[in-house]
């Protein structure tokens, strides 16, 4: 994604995707709850409709998982 796509998302969306960035398999109501702590107005449904809207504008291009290191596996 450029930088100017990056910009021309509002705060909402830059939030969102920052908490997805940290994990994303935040439930999208637990996006909502921190979102309107933060003095946003939203709900679990637009939160959904926010990520839908991401994915399929190519801005969320997938997910992916996080292995741990096979080396700390074999420590325990």
């Amino acid at each position: 994604m450029s930088g100017d796509a990056w910009s021309n998302l509002d705060k909402v969306d830059q939030k969102i995707i920052e908490i997805l960035n940290n994990n994303a398999r935040t439930p999208s109501k637990e996006i909502a709850t921190e979102l309107v702590k933060s003095g946003y107005d939203v709900s679990d449904r637009t939160i959904r409709k926010r990520i839908e809207r991401l994915e399929k504008s190519g801005i969320i291009k997938g997910y992916k998982a996080v292995l741990t290191d096979v080396s700390e596996i074999n420590k325990y």
